[in-house]
C-alpha cells in the first residue's frame, strides 16, 4: 500500500499482490514496511498473503517485518510456523503512551505491543525492539530502567537503539503538550 509517496517507474520492482509474490521468489530476503507499516489496516491482509504464500514456494525466505501496530493472530501463527526465518522488529521507544502518541501518531498502545511481543517470544519467535528515538523523558515514578526491564519481561533479547533529534516543528509540538517531563527534556535539546 503506497503511503502517498510517488516513485519513479525504475524504482518500482512490482505492483499488485501477484506481481510482488512473483518477484519475491527471486530474493532470499525482503524488507516489509519500507514505505509504510505493513500491518496498518490497509496493509495487513496483503502482508499475511505474501508471507504465507512465499514460504510455500521458498522455504528459506527471510522477511524483515517492522511494525508499531497490533499483529493479527493469523500473522502471529504464520510467523510461529516459520520461526527462525523472519526478522520481527517492533517499535517501542517508550512505555509512556502520552509520549508515544506524539512520536508515533495512530500507533498501537504500548500494552498491546507488549502483549504481541510476549505472544511471539513465548512461542520461540525472536522479536527485536526498536527504541528510536529513546528520549530521556520520564513521568513521576518512571525511570530509565523501566523500558529495558519490561522488554526483558516479555522476552526481548535484542534492541536497536538510537537517540532522537527533533526538528523545530516537532519540538514545538512537544512543548505544546504542557507535560513538564517532556518540556524539560525538549528545552535542553
Amino acid at each position: 500500500q503506497n503511503s502517498g509517496r510517488t516513485f519513479s517507474d525504475d524504482k518500482i520492482l512490482a505492483e499488485g499482490e501477484k506481481d510482488v509474490l512473483k518477484k519475491l521468489k527471486n530474493y532470499d530476503k525482503a524488507y516489509f514496511s519500507a514505505v509504510t507499516d505493513c500491518l496498518l489496516e490497509a496493509n495487513k491482509d496483503i502482508t499475511y498473503n505474501l508471507l504465507s504464500s512465499i514460504w510455500k514456494v521458498k522455504k528459506d525466505f527471510m522477511p524483515l517485518v517492522i511494525t508499531k501496530q497490533v499483529i493479527p493472530e493469523k500473522i502471529i501463527n504464520v510467523l510461529v510456523k516459520n520461526k527462525g526465518k523472519a526478522n520481527v522488529f517492533v517499535s517501542i521507544p517508550s512505555l509512556n503512551d502520552n509520549l508515544l502518541s506524539l512520536l508515533e501518531p495512530g500507533a498501537t498502545k504500548v500494552i498491546e505491543r507488549l502483549k504481541d511481543i510476549k505472544r511471539l517470544t513465548s512461542k520461540g519467535v525472536e522479536v527485536v525492539a526498536v527504541i528510536m528515538p529513546w528520549f530521556n523523558i520520564y513521568e513521576k515514578g518512571e525511570n530509565i530502567e523501566d523500558l529495558p526491564r519490561e522488554l526483558a519481561r516479555v522476552g526481548v533479547k535484542r534492541c536497536v537503539l538510537g537517540t532522537g533529534v527533533l526538528s523545530e516543528i516537532q519540538k514545538q509540538k512537544f512543548l505544546n503538550t504542557k507535560n513538564k517531563a517532556i518540556i524539560n527534556v525538549v528545552e535542553q535539546m
